[in-house]
């Protein structure tokens, strides 16, 4: 029965913020009945993982992935060949930058270590304003997997970034409107690429003149790529 809620739990509170902005939490089924949480939050300037543990029925003590950044969000896939939770965020300098947690998903597991920096994908992935959002894909019809990312660039175009599941290509491919008229924004991109990478994305007028003479701020657009890893070859 849908309306019967005397089945749940109480709550389990993660975490209290002290201040407003953007909180961005993100589900992420691991195995062995293993849940992430992956929670950015703009107050606090940082990105947490929470990890639920099964046998125990709790929630671990968070682990502190990047912190420093104020205005930028954070992506997270996991790879159930090489069981890994991959996670890319922005630093403080506006960078992307890449880490994975590698069962049994204890802190020791990320790699790199958190207590060094995350491995560079992109300077700059963003315009450094509002909540330039990145967007993570996985395709796990390879192990293991490739990962897809992407972001807007100070350009305010979207690059596409590829991971071959062990390094990031040195290069991005712009994607979606390369009509200098547009930004673009607000990528989301399918959780499994495995039969091709799917997202869509917001596409604004620049110029308010522009937006008048077509009565529309902007465009929800739809793109489609069949094979990724070929646009890097």
């Amino acid at each position: 029965n849908p309306d019967d809620i005397t089945g749940w739990l109480p709550h389990r509170t993660l975490f209290e913020s002290s201040g407003g902005g953007t909180h961005a939490p993100q589900i992420i089924a691991l195995d062995e009945g293993r849940v992430a949480c992956v929670l950015f939050t703009q107050h606090e300037k940082r990105t947490a993982v929470y990890l639920y543990e099964p046998d125990d029925r709790r929630w671990i003590d968070p682990h502190i992935i990047g912190e420093g950044f104020s205005s930028k969000r954070a992506s997270a896939a996991f790879d159930p060949g090489s069981r890994r939770l991959h996670v890319v965020y922005v630093d403080a300098a506006g960078d992307a930058r890449h880490r994975n947690l590698a069962a049994p998903y204890g802190i020791s597991n990320w790699a790199p270590s958190l207590t060094e920096p995350g491995t560079l994908v992109a300077e700059q992935a963003g315009a450094n304003e509002g909540d330039d959002d990145l967007s993570l894909s996985v395709d796990r019809s390879r192990n293991p997997a490739t990962l897809s990312l992407i972001h807007r660039g100070s350009d305010l175009r979207l690059h596409l970034r590829y991971y071959d599941g062990a390094e990031w290509a040195p290069q991005s491919v712009h994607i979606g409107s390369q009509d200098d008229r547009f930004t673009c924004d607000e990528a989301s991109a399918v959780a499994d690429s495995s039969q091709g990478l799917a997202f869509a994305f917001w596409c604004q007028w620049k110029d308010t003149e522009q937006r008048d003479e077509h009565n529309q701020i902007g465009q929800l657009r739809f793109c489609f790529v069949q094979d990724v890893e070929k646009l890097f070859q």
